[in-house]
């Protein structure tokens, strides 16, 4: 299986966002309970799926791109079962709507080695 050079992200509820998921309800993603969501903090709007990543990353190599941005609240690469690498993709749930905003526009087309 090969990957494009290049990581895409998309907010999953972010207007205009290439390849957002609106519409998720707010728990869809396993969210923690208590984190304020209101305006500029709703839970949808937090949430990224990061695509295209190296079939040997982790949550931990995803976790460590993307807290430079802000404060995570949770942060998982999908995994296959059998070999045990990744499937490609993830999600970050950021604790700042804004800070999803910026991971974003930052991280899109980043090159993993």
């Amino acid at each position: 299986m090969s990957f494009p050079s290049s990581m895409a992200v998309a907010g999953m509820g972010m207007p205009g966002a290439p390849g957002g998921m609106g519409g998720i309800p707010s728990g869809a993603m396993g969210g923690i309970g208590g984190v304020p969501s209101g305006p500029g903090s709703d839970a949808v709007h937090r949430n990224l799926m990061v695509n295209f990543l190296p079939p040997t990353w982790t949550s931990a190599e995803l976790r460590g791109l993307f807290q430079q941005f802000g404060e995570i609240e949770e942060c998982k690469v999908v995994m296959d079962r059998t070999t045990g690498n990744s499937k490609g993709y993830g999600f970050v749930k950021f604790v700042n709507r804004n800070d999803a905003e910026n991971a974003m526009a930052q991280v899109q087309g980043f090159q993993a080695d």
